[in-house]
């Protein structure tokens, strides 16, 4: 049987990779899928570790291509951030969040 990478990802096999990996090398985030900052291509591996509460810093390569990103996300305030991206899609971005989840 031959699973797909999203069959795959699901795995509990994956789950526990995933989680070795990211805290041998002291990364929050490792993972194979759609890109979260632009890239075109089909797959992507995107690396992530958040330097501080206010800091993080996410890295993206395209399996299909040599395209790849840098993204800096600078906390300002609980609702704003500023976000920087540089590589094959450069760019700033000034983000507004509002979560409707809490209760105050």
């Amino acid at each position: 049987m031959r699973l797909s990478v999203h069959d795959w990802q699901s795995t509990a096999v994956w789950s526990i990779f995933r989680a070795r990996a990211a805290s041998t090398v002291g990364l929050d985030t490792i993972s194979i899928g759609d890109s979260k900052y632009g890239l075109s291509g089909a797959q992507v591996v995107n690396l992530g570790k958040e330097i501080s509460d206010r800091l993080y810093i996410g890295y993206e390569q395209s399996l299909a291509s040599a395209e790849s990103v840098l993204k800096l996300i600078y906390t300002l305030t609980p609702h704003w951030s500023v976000a920087l991206r540089g590589g094959t899609v450069t760019g700033v971005d000034a983000l507004y969040s509002k979560r409707f989840d809490k209760v105050r």
